[in-house]
């Protein structure tokens, strides 16, 4: 026999261990942030140096 939900109910603490993994992912993104901006400037620099070989 099948069962059916009608209502759900989750309860969530939460506490000091949140704000340390928030620093966490703020690091994360700051560091992909970094590397997104160093690729894009890479391949800038590398199309300008051929552009400029021709």
């Amino acid at each position: 026999m099948p069962l059916e939900v009608k209502e759900l109910v989750v309860k969530v603490t939460v506490g000091q261990a949140e704000s340390k993994a928030n620093r966490n992912e703020k690091i994360d993104l700051k560091s992909l942030q970094k590397k997104m901006v160093q690729e894009c400037v890479d391949r800038v620099l590398e199309k300008l140096e051929n552009k400029f070989q021709r």
